[in-house]
């Protein structure tokens, strides 16, 4: 039998590691649209076809490798990821002994 603690501990951490690949997507989007919205003339793909001119490339741009883009696809199999992930906290969080939850992080916090 898996110990109610252990099973609540490997869930949080199952949802903080889906969360931090949450968070690096974001990064990406976040770090695109600044730089679109500020400084459309200084952003490049790097490793995406079409070339951009010569003095972009070379020049002082804001890059994001291509690759790193989420498609939409991604996104949502990372929500999927998430619910499913935070429904398993949830879960095991409420198979713990109140008694023991009192030395846990809470899932709501």
């Amino acid at each position: 039998m898996v110990d109610p603690v252990r099973k609540y501990l490997d869930a949080t951490r199952q949802l903080d590691e889906i969360s931090d690949e949450l968070n690096t997507v974001v990064s990406v989007v976040v770090t695109v649209a600044e730089a679109l919205k500020t400084k459309p003339a200084r952003f490049i793909f790097s490793d995406v076809a079409p070339d951009l001119p010569p003095e972009i490339v070379l020049g002082h741009a804001t890059r994001v490798e291509g690759d790193k883009w989420p498609t939409a696809e991604r996104i949502q199999e990372l929500l999927l990821a998430w619910h499913n992930a935070r429904k398993q906290v949830l879960t095991a969080w409420a198979s713990v002994h109140k008694a023991d939850q009192a030395h846990l992080r809470s899932p709501e916090h």
